[in-house]
């Protein structure tokens, strides 16, 4: 993640609180709507270096290799979609899960801070937005997803309290304190968004970038 990125994300983030506060609230159509076309827009050639990132990990090398690779990948896709249509609680929290781990990437490389961040990415809207992120929940995979709304509640409570004692016992020298501001930011869109114009925010203007 270089500097440019984060003042990206900052200058995105900024706008997008402003123009909230002076044009009336989206209807959910239009939310989701938007949502589908910037994801995509901004996913699509995010993913679509997954077959670069894997040739320079060494799991294919020939054009033969690759078309196994592309196989691997696409039947991987398809036995998610099987086992969200199965298990969709379960599915459900495991998306969540590795999003965590794969978001708190863009903050640090160390195991335990990474899962933090990732996690109170994740969790936010759960805590400042409950009521909409139950519905989108209960859409995606039934009621009872509704426990994971509960569940992402107590993960912002232990990332929370784990930052805190990370940024406390590397005084200044500490990459949560160096991070304070960016997360301020997060916690205002959460705040003052929708939880899916705080994923928009998120995803297209500090995760896919990099």
């Amino acid at each position: 993640m270089t500097f440019s990125d984060w003042h990206l994300f900052r200058f995105i983030a900024v706008v997008v609180l402003a123009t909230a506060l002076l044009v009336p609230t989206m209807p959910p159509w239009a939310e989701v709507s938007l949502l589908v076309v910037l994801v995509a827009a901004t996913g699509l050639p995010h993913g679509a270096f997954d077959p670069y990132i894997a040739k320079r990990r060494g799991f294919w090398k020939s054009g033969s290799s690759l078309i196994v690779f592309s196989f691997l990948y696409l039947a991987l896709a398809g036995i998610v979609v099987g086992l969200w249509v199965i298990a969709p609680v379960l599915s459900l929290g495991l998306f969540l899960a590795a999003s965590a781990w794969h978001f708190g990437g863009d903050w640090s490389a160390r195991i335990l801070p990474r899962l933090a961040f990732g996690g109170l990415i994740l969790a936010l809207p759960a805590v400042l937005a409950p009521t909409e992120v139950a519905y989108i929940f209960v859409v995606l995979s039934g009621e009872n997803a509704l426990a994971l709304v509960q569940g992402l509640s107590a993960t912002s409570l232990c990332a929370a309290t784990f930052l805190l004692v990370e940024m406390i016992r590397q005084n200044s020298s500490g990459e949560v304190l160096a991070r304070l501001p960016d997360l301020a930011i997060l916690i205002t869109t959460a705040a003052l968004l929708p939880p899916t114009i705080y994923f928009i925010v998120y995803f297209c203007a500090l995760h896919s970038p990099m």
